[in-house]
This record gives structure tokens, C-alpha cells and sequence, in this order.
């Protein structure tokens, strides 16, 4: 698996067809700052490995908003495996490439849904690539590249136990300028996200959560 207003992107980032809720992954919190940059100025030696990062994503479906999760697994980074003498020169300025294609939610038909009625639509060739900006006051400017052009959204910072999260929730209209693709997986999921009310509903909202295990040397 490679490597948050996810990230997720992606960052994604995002509601999706297909039957359950998909596989249980780490809860995404939509909370304030939780940790200043005190570490982040510490020297030393910092990388990271992108088989060791999580990207996750949780979209949501029909009035009750009902959950799902799913994750990208595929994702890289021109920084990974350099040493930098600090975490935020390491992070200011990170480049990431993450495969949309390569989501999955622990349901076919839904990951199959998602790749060809929303990501199709908002990102080029499956691809979304962006960069990481300085983290400040327990925020982190990250800016997406889309087919609609770049966007950049504050996401929550923290850093502790050698651990890097940046998580928040995006707007796939709002944020990402993704109205046709948010339209387009709606119309294709008008069923499936059906509630008890009779009501169908494709929430724009996305939790997205990053994790990045830092290498210390």
C-alpha cells in the first residue's frame, strides 16, 4: 500500500456504490489541530516509506449517512527514502502521486464504480498528484491537481510518536471543483443510496486521513 477542509484522495476521497460499508479501517475524526510544530524544528535525520503509509478515505450515502471506507494502495513521492535534517523541510514542499485507480473499499462493484464514474471524470489518467505545503498552527496547506485545475485545502497537522497524520474533510464540488464527477456517481448510485426515507443521497463531503510513519536515524 503507498503514500489530511487525502488527502484522498483522493484524497480522496469520497461516497461510492456497492452493497456493504466496505472493510473496517482506522476511524477518520474530523477534529481541530492536535499537535503545534514544536517537532517538526527538532534536527535529526527524517524519511519516510510509502509501503508503510495509509491513505484513507470515508464517503457517505442516503439521509442516515451511512459510512464507507476504503483506501488507495498505490502512491509515490520523489522524496521517499531521502534524509532531510528536518520534518518540515521534509513536508514543505512534498510531492505525491497517488493511482485512483487503485482504491478499494473491499467491494468490486463499488470500486469498479468509483474508477469509472467518478475518478475518470476528476482526475487524469487515474492520477492524482499534488504537493504538500509548510505546516502551521496545526494546519497544512495541500494542494490537489485535477482535471479542473489546483486546489489547495487546509487539512489538520499532527505529528507525535514519529508519526505523521494530516487529515479533514474535503468537498468534492467546493474544494475540488468535481461537480460533474460528483453528478455522475449520484446518478450512477441513485439507488443503491436509497435510504428507509426514499430519499436518495451522495453526500460531497469526504473524511480523508493520511498516516506517515517518519524514519528517525
Amino acid at each position: 500500500m503507498n503514500l489530511s477542509r487525502v488527502f484522498f484522495l483522493a484524497f480522496i476521497l469520497l461516497v461510492s456504490c456497492g452493497g456493504g460499508s466496505g472493510p473496517e479501517k482506522e476511524p477518520v475524526k474530523s477534529t481541530g489541530p492536535t499537535e503545534n510544530e514544536s517537532n517538526i524544528i527538532k534536527e535529526g535525520s527524517y524519511s519516510f516509506d510509502s509501503s508503510k503509509t495509509k491513505i484513507i478515505w470515508n464517503g457517505f450515502k442516503t439521509t442516515d449517512k451511512i459510512k464507507v471506507t476504503g483506501q488507495f494502495e498505490k502512491f509515490v513521492s520523489s522524496r521517499e527514502k531521502l534524509n532531510y535534517n528536518s520534518l518540515e523541510e521534509l513536508v514543505n514542499g512534498l510531492d505525491f502521486s497517488i493511482s485512483t485507480s487503485s482504491s478499494v473499499s473491499g467491494d468490486a462493484v463499488r470500486d469498479m464504480n468509483l474508477k469509472d464514474y467518478f475518478f475518470k471524470l476528476l482526475t487524469d489518467k487515474f492520477t492524482l498528484s499534488g504537493t504538500l505545503g509548510l505546516p502551521k498552527e496545526g494546519l497544512i496547506p495541500v494542494t490537489f491537481n485535477t482535471l479542473l485545475g489546483s486546489k489547495t485545502v487546509d487539512l489538520n497537522f499532527s505529528f507525535e510518536k514519529n508519526i505523521v497524520e494530516i487529515r479533514g474533510v474535503i468537498d468534492i464540488g467546493l474544494d475540488l471543483g468535481g461537480i460533474l464527477a460528483y453528478d455522475s456517481i449520484h446518478e450512477k448510485c441513485e439507488q443503491l443510496h436509497t435510504g428507509g426515507d426514499g430519499v436518495s443521497k451522495t453526500w460531497s463531503e469526504v473524511e480523508v486521513l493520511v498516516k506517515v510513519p517518519i524514519i528517525r536515524n
